[in-house]
């Protein structure tokens, strides 16, 4: 299920290396000839932005089941998407808003993973050094395990073996160099994954 993916591809074109290819809501059109639906996450822009609502109707035309939300804020940002459309969510935890809303995010119907983007965290907190994300890690995996929902992304600014060892399942992978890392890190994670962790079913 791609929503429990170890590896998010962040390339201008599918790798078949990864198991899953992350592509921007503004770049979809051109990569949809010969696009494979089941391996694909379409990313879009915070709730709200301009052109969402256009942005969210193309990859729902074509068959994509997971959508990836950049500035998910609150429920509402999350809302404007699983309350219309049928495809499940990831959104990204890279606000502060959305830090502290983390618990009531990921308990939504229809949230299937969450992402969190410490780089921009850290930017917006003034944190200069890795170990100032450790709480807020810690909070965003216990957030995943309560709410039932497979172990969340980390968005590459950590190891991978890093991110495995606190607790994440993912990681969002920009070069080759991070996937053969990844794939690595999260050797065993495939071999034991539990075939039960399913997102939320919206209402």
């Amino acid at each position: 299920m791609i929503a429990q993916a170890h590896t998010y591809w962040l390339g201008s074109a599918p790798n078949a290396q990864a198991d899953a290819w992350v592509v921007d809501a503004g770049a979809f059109d051109a990569a949809r000839p010969g696009l494979d639906v089941a391996r694909t996450v379409v990313c879009l822009r915070a709730a709200g932005t301009r052109g969402f609502e256009r942005a969210l109707e193309r990859p729902r035309a074509a068959g994509i089941g997971v959508l990836m939300l950049l500035g998910a804020r609150d429920i509402s940002d999350v809302c404007a998407i699983t309350e219309c459309c049928p495809q499940t969510v990831m959104p990204v935890i890279d606000t502060l808003q959305g830090l502290d809303q983390l618990r009531a995010i990921a308990n939504l119907p229809g949230v299937a993973r969450l992402v969190f983007d410490g780089s921009a965290i850290a930017r917006q907190l003034g944190i200069e050094h890795e170990d100032g994300l450790l709480a807020h890690r810690a909070h965003t995996v216990l957030a995943s395990r309560l709410a039932g929902l497979p172990a969340p992304v980390d968005d590459g600014s950590l190891p991978p073996e890093r991110a495995r060892q606190l607790g994440f399942g993912a990681c969002l992978c920009r070069d080759a160099a991070d996937l053969k890392a990844a794939h690595l890190a999260f050797a065993s994670s495939r071999s034991s994954a539990s075939p039960t962790s399913t997102p939320h079913e919206p209402s």
